[in-house]
């Protein structure tokens, strides 16, 4: 009797045993199943904070890139309101003196010197009109990528000597001395000669408005490598630190006074380059600050394929390009 009852206990005791295993088992699965369940739900809410601070990071810099576009269209808008103040200044302003000069010589009461000075302000001033309307059609035609070159085999020396007499007497106003160096051995070249003279008397005139009386410009040309070199060299007011990095772009002039000084629309730089660069040349301008003077460098390749080469468009240099290398292509530069 005895021994049942101790069989019997034990029995008991390996069944509770067994059920507290797995009560203990059961329990365990759901402690680890909730655990699973919480990870889970700390996974989520993970990525979750990670998408949202995506999203607000991607949110950001659309603000900024919004704000930046917004500040660029205030400059630009700002810009074109002064470009067409400073046209209608200009057009305005040489139609004044012609209107005046047209009607005092018509009265007949001048004497023929006088006479003779009014006949030739009108000239001046139309032709200085007719400049104006010229540059606002290249720009156009820039702009619309519809500008072409008529290519012809140049002496560039004879043609550097034909833009400079042309304006001797804009500089003899201003008893400005314009002293040249044009080396005679560099070679013929393959260009637009209208054009290129464009693009040089655009710079010529440029030093002889910005230099004071009795000032110097100096012209060069020279052989650089397998390029001819031409540099347009003034002691004039100079070109500030800040100002230098868009110098060739278009409408973009220095201060308001300067503006109001000298007059101009802020095209001739922008045309030469573009007229330069269409050759497959480079132009940058060099200065050492305000009232120090500027040198404009522009180099040509001398060969048509280097030209072709380099004719594509390129970020513009503000100081002189490395001497050996083509940092668009990454080729042995002919210049």
């Amino acid at each position: 009797m005895a021994a049942v009852c101790v069989l019997s206990d034990i029995t008991e005791r390996k069944q509770a045993e067994k059920q507290l295993q797995q009560d203990k088992d059961l329990w365990e699965q759901m402690v680890n199943q909730r655990n699973g369940e919480r990870l889970e739900t700390l996974a989520q809410l993970h990525q979750e904070m990670a998408d949202r601070q995506k999203v607000e990071q991607e949110r950001s810099q659309l603000l900024v890139r919004a704000q930046q576009a917004l500040e660029q269209a205030q400059i630009a808008n700002q810009m074109k309101d002064e470009f067409l103040a400073v046209l209608s200044h200009e057009l305005r302003s040489p139609l004044t003196a012609i209107l005046g000069w047209s009607k005092l010589c018509r009265d007949g009461k001048l004497d023929p010197a006088t006479t003779a000075h009014g006949l030739d302000v009108i000239e001046r001033k139309a032709r200085l009109q007719m400049q104006l309307i010229e540059d606002l059609l290249d720009i156009s035609e820039i702009i619309q990528g519809k500008l072409n070159l008529d290519i012809r085999t140049v002496n560039l020396a004879s043609l550097l000597e034909e833009t400079i007499n042309t304006l001797r007497p804009a500089a003899a106003e201003k008893a400005i001395a314009i002293h040249t160096d044009l080396d005679p051995n560099v070679p013929e070249i393959e260009i637009d000669a209208a054009r290129l003279k464009q693009a040089i008397s655009n710079l010529l005139s440029n030093a002889i408005k910005f230099t004071p009386d009795q000032g110097r410009v100096e012209i060069t040309l020279a052989l650089t490598g397998y390029c001819a070199t031409i540099q347009v060299k003034d002691n004039g007011i100079g070109i500030s630190a800040d100002f230098l990095p868009c110098i060739f772009e278009m409408f973009r002039q220095a201060e308001k006074a300067t503006t109001r000084k000298y007059g101009g629309l802020g095209l001739g730089l922008a045309i030469a380059r573009h007229l330069v660069e269409m050759h497959g040349g480079r132009i940058w301008a060099e200065s050492d600050g305000e009232g120090c003077g500027t040198t404009f460098t522009v180099r040509l390749p001398l060969f048509k394929s280097d030209r072709e080469r380099s004719s594509k468009p390129k970020p513009q240099p503000t100081t002189a390009p490395s001497e050996t290398t083509d940092t668009i292509f990454n080729l042995p530069s002919p210049c």
